[in-house]
């Protein structure tokens, strides 16, 4: 049973690794870049879900322990924890974002590469070795696909996590009244 499955992993791996080699370095270029943004996406989820919320309290509470909130150094302090909160909700989102539109580049940039080796094979031998130029034109649709199958998700992915920021920042700026008056007078 147990040798079985190691079979079945080594022989995943032994398919994975052919199937990365075929596309050459531009594909597991692509992988890597996968691995790093969707590594980046569920940290950040993780910090909506289950950092921020911890923060945002401390933050509420800080602020309506406070006795003065109506001065304008009370307010500057409060722009400044509604700012500070609101870089940490937005960090990494632009880099994911950067990141993320850099794989249908990539992809392009393999199909370039392979282009090229398609017509060294040309110049070296014509049009006489049909498997090397199948190769060639293989390596180029491979890497292509991957970056534009990769981004697709991402870019959906991105949307979201940027949407549930700003989701978050209105929380924030909600919770966060000016004045203690203002919180009494919502109350029925």
């Amino acid at each position: 049973m147990l040798n079985d499955d190691l079979i079945k992993l080594l022989e995943f791996a032994w398919q994975f690794i052919y199937f990365m080699s075929s596309g050459g370095y531009v594909l597991w270029s692509i992988f890597a870049l996968n691995l790093l943004i969707w590594m980046l996406m569920l940290e950040r989820y993780w910090y909506f879900e289950r950092v921020f919320p911890a923060l945002l309290a401390q933050s509420v509470n800080q602020w309506m322990t406070r006795e003065d909130v109506h001065s304008w150094y009370a307010q500057s302090i409060r722009t400044m924890i509604i700012a500070g909160l609101k870089a940490k909700l937005t960090k990494n989102l632009t880099v994911i974002h950067t990141f993320v539109e850099l794989l249908p580049i990539l992809g392009l940039m393999g199909t370039i590469i392979a282009m090229i080796e398609m017509f060294e094979v040309l110049n070296l031998y014509g049009t006489g070795n049909a498997r090397a130029l199948a190769g060639s034109i293989s390596k180029a649709l491979l890497t292509t696909l991957a970056g534009l199958l990769s981004a697709i998700p991402g870019l959906f992915l991105i949307g979201l996590l940027q949407q549930k920021a700003h989701q978050k920042i209105a929380q924030l700026s909600d919770q966060l009244p000016i004045s203690l008056l203002d919180q009494e007078s919502e109350k029925p």
